[in-house]
């Protein structure tokens, strides 16, 4: 809370963005993240451990279908582990915004999961 930027901009490079990240992209994610309000921030950053967001995906009894970076390693054995049904697709090195470092990609990928997703249901 005392030293805002200096905590948040490190996490910013760390978890948010790769080495193939643009730098505008990460000029454009310090502005939209170290900007706001940071008292609000912190109390969002805070309260998102104590979230269940694997009770809720589990409630919902719906499949999840996911565009995610290879960039960090993704868990997908706690999907599998609550019975989860996870369609998971890789557009590569990104950071955590891949629909904004490589949108085209990530439009194509999107596309896709929802024309098979409408198939599937009829």
């Amino acid at each position: 809370r005392s030293d805002y930027w200096n905590n948040v901009k490190p996490f910013i490079d760390t978890y948010l963005t790769s080495p193939s990240t643009d730098s505008a992209v990460k000029n454009r994610l310090y502005q939209s993240m170290l900007r706001p309000d940071s008292v609000f921030s912190v109390d969002c950053l805070q309260k998102i451990d104590s979230y269940s967001l694997g009770k809720k995906l589990k409630a919902l009894n719906l499949p999840l279908y996911l565009i995610n970076s290879n960039f960090h390693p993704n868990d997908t054995a706690s999907f599998q582990k609550n019975g989860i049904e996870l369609h998971f697709y890789s557009i590569g090195s990104t950071g955590h915004y891949p629909m904004i470092e490589k949108p085209a990609e990530f439009n194509r990928l999107l596309q896709s999961i929802i024309y098979s997703a409408g198939k599937s249901i009829h």
